[in-house]
């Protein structure tokens, strides 16, 4: 969705100018999504706890789900300059570190089921793969 996006004019102009920007400009320009979006998780948490559903699907769609779409864009569009700060490179690295031990872990688990005859695991991951390939996401 965000490289469909990057192709229209407008948004390519303002990538540019994002990328023109100096690591202490463009830091707060990715901080103030990532609070939003922890913010809106934790309300959308909240919410589900007092059983309003609507309201909590609500919010983690659009306060989430919207702050973390902007906050990726950002990353995606300036990430050489914020890899340039010596504790955000750190932050990063770390979180790297965690997703692949994670990855790791689970590796196993996603083996068995890309391999199973089962229907419903078979029907997933074609159905992942079919929206993968639609969405310009396949893995070359």
């Amino acid at each position: 969705m965000l490289r469909q996006a990057a192709r229209v004019p407008a948004v390519e102009a303002v990538q540019q100018t994002l990328q023109a920007l100096p690591a202490w400009a463009v830091l707060p320009l990715f901080l103030v999504p990532e609070i939003f979006s922890h913010i809106g998780g934790f309300w959308a948490t909240a919410l589900l706890v007092h059983r309003k559903w609507v309201a909590a699907t609500m919010v983690g769609v659009f306060v989430k789900g919207t702050a973390t779409l902007m906050e990726v864009w950002i990353y995606q569009s300036c990430e050489e300059a914020l890899l340039s700060v010596r504790w955000f490179a750190w932050v990063h690295g770390q979180a790297m570190r965690g997703k692949d031990w994670v990855y790791g872990r689970i590796r196993p688990v996603l083996r068995r089921f890309a391999g199973s005859r089962a229907g419903l695991a078979r029907r997933f991951f074609a159905l992942r793969s079919v929206l993968a390939r639609r969405l310009g996401l396949a893995r070359k």
